[in-house]
C-alpha cells in the first residue's frame, strides 16, 4: 500500500511556527485503527526550510506495509532523532536562526498515540549538528556538530526537557583529503560497548573515546581514540549485542572496519570494502546497522551504486563476509532501520523523497524487497519506537 502526502497538506500544516500535529484526510489518527497493533516509527526531515518536519508512521514489520499517522513542525531540519529509553521522549537535531546555527530540540511523546509536544531547544554549541544519541539511561543527550567539529552533552531534566549544557568538547586534527578532512568533522557521537562514548570524526580518520563522568563532562579515555586509514573518513558506527566487536563504516573509502573490544582494549579485526570487487565510481557511505540477532551487518552506500551492503558475521571472530548489495529501488540511502524484531529493514532515499521497505530472510540476511513505499519529503533519519516499550 502506497501512503501519499499531498503537498499543499505539507506545506499548509508543517510551515506554521507553532508545533502541530496534522492528520492527512483519509489516514488513521495515531493509535487507532490497523495501525494501532503496528509498529511505530519516525523520521526525520531536512528541506533547507521552514517547511520540514517530523513524521510519525505505522510499519507492518510482517509485509513491510506503512502508513502514514501524523507530521510535526515547528523546528527547521529535524533532521536526525533519538527516542528516549523510556519511550517518552523524542530529541532532534535541527537549525536555529541564529550562531552559531546549530540546535537540539526535545519533544514530549503522548504515551498511546507517540504525538509530538515540543519541551524546548538549545543551542548545540555548533554548526550543522548532524548526529543525536542518549546516555546514562536517558539522563544526558549527546550531539555531534560536524561542521564545527564537536560534540556536546546536555542534562535532561524530569519533564525530558533539555537542562544545561555539560560538556563541550571540539575536535582537533585534519586528513589526506583536502575537499573533505580539512579540519575536524564529527559526525556520529553515541554511548557503546565498554560503556565509553564514541564519536566519530570523518575529518581526523578517528574515533574519538571519552568517558561520560557523573556531571556529564567528557574526559578523554586511554587510548585516546581508534585511528582509522587515513583518508578513511569514519561517519558511523554499530556495536555487535555480545559487546565484543565494533563495526565503523568509513564514508571516504567505502568501507566497514572491525575492532575486537576486551578488558585490554580494541584490536584490528578485518576493513572490508562496502562496495563490488573493481568499483571505481563515486561513492558515499553513509549509515551501518547490525541485526537484533548479531549474525548480519548492513551498510548504505550512495552515489554511482546506490545500494545496501548485506555481510553475515563470525561470531566467534566478528569478521565479516559478503552476502549480497541490494539496489532494488535505492536511491541516495542516507539513512536506514531495522525495527526491533529483525524482520524489515526500512530505508531513507534522501534524494527520491522516499521509504522504502524490505524483509529480511532471517536465515540467510538478506534483502527481499517489498512493494511498499512512503512518500517523504528528503528522509534523512528513521527510529523505531524501542522493543521493551
Amino acid at each position: 500500500m502506497k501512503s501519499s502526502l499531498s503537498l499543499l497538506f505539507f506545506i499548509s500544516c508543517t510551515s506554521l511556527v507553532c508545533l502541530l500535529s496534522c492528520k492527512p484526510s483519509g489516514q488513521e489518527e495515531p493509535g487507532t485503527g490497523a495501525g494501532a497493533a503496528k509498529l511505530r516509527v519516525y523520521a526525520g526531515t531536512a528541506s533547507g526550510h521552514a517547511d520540514s518536519a517530523i513524521f510519525q508512521f505505522s510499519l507492518d514489520p510482517g509485509s513491510g506495509a506503512m502508513q502514514l499517522q501524523a507530521v510535526y513542525g515547528g523546528v527547521m531540519n529535524p533532521s536526525f532523532l533519538t527516542i528516549s529509553p523510556t519511550g517518552t521522549q523524542l530529541y532532534c537535531v535541527h537549525t536555529l536562526d541564529a550562531k552559531p546555527s546549530g540546535g537540539i530540540a526535545a519533544f514530549a511523546m503522548e504515551g498511546e498515540t507517540g504525538a509530538l509536544s515540543l519541551l524546548n531547544s538549545r543551542s548545540s554549541g555548533g554548526n550543522g549538528p548532524c548526529y543525536i544519541s542518549t546516555a546514562g539511561g536517558g539522563k544526558w543527550v549527546l550531539a555531534a556538530n560536524y561542521s564545527s567539529g564537536s560534540v556536546v552533552v546536555y542534562a535532561t531534566e524530569k519533564d525530558g526537557s533539555l537542562g544545561e549544557m555539560s560538556s563541550l568538547v571540539q575536535h582537533q586534527g585534519s586528513g589526506p583529503d583536502s575537499s573533505r578532512q580539512e579540519g575536524p568533522h564529527a559526525h556520529f557521537v553515541r554511548q557503546g560497548t565498554g560503556g565509553w562514548i564514541y564519536a566519530a570524526d570523518l575529518g581526523t580518520d578517528k574515533v574519538m573515546l571519552y568517558q561520560l563522568g557523573e556531571k556529564g563532562e567528557l574526559r578523554p579515555h586511554d587510548p585516546p581514540f581508534l585511528q582509522l586509514a587515513p583518508g578513511s573518513g569514519p561517519r558511523h558506527l554499530d556495536f555487535h549485542p555480545n559487546g565484543r566487536f565494533v563495526y565503523v563504516l568509513n564514508e571516504l573509502s567505502g568501507t566497514v572496519t572491525a575492532f575486537a573490544y576486551s578488558d585490554s582494549g580494541f584490536q584490528l579485526i578485518q576493513t572490508i570494502s562496502s562496495l563490488p570487487d573493481g568499483f571505481e565510481g563515486y561513492n558515499k557511505s553513509a549509515d551501518i546497522h547490525i541485526h537484533p540477532s548479531g549474525k548480519f551487518l548492513y551498510a548504505s552506500n550512495r552515489g554511482d551504486y546506490d545500494s545496501i551492503a548485506a555481510f553475515e558475521i563470525d561470531e566467534a571472530s566478528g569478521r565479516l563476509r559478503l552476502i549480497e548489495h541490494e539496489r532494488e529501488g535505492i536511491v541516495w540511502p542516507r539513512n536506514f532501520g531495522i525495527e526491533p524484531g529483525g524482520a524489515c529493514l526500512l530505508v531513507a532515499n534522501k534524494n527520491d523523497h522516499s521509504i522504502i521497505s524490505f524483509l529480511i530472510d532471517p536465515d540467510t540476511g538478506a534483502l527481499q524487497p517489498t512493494s511498499h513505499r512512503l512518500d517523504v519529503p528528503t528522509p534523512m533519519c528513521i527510529q523505531f519506537m524501542p522493543e521493551s516499550l
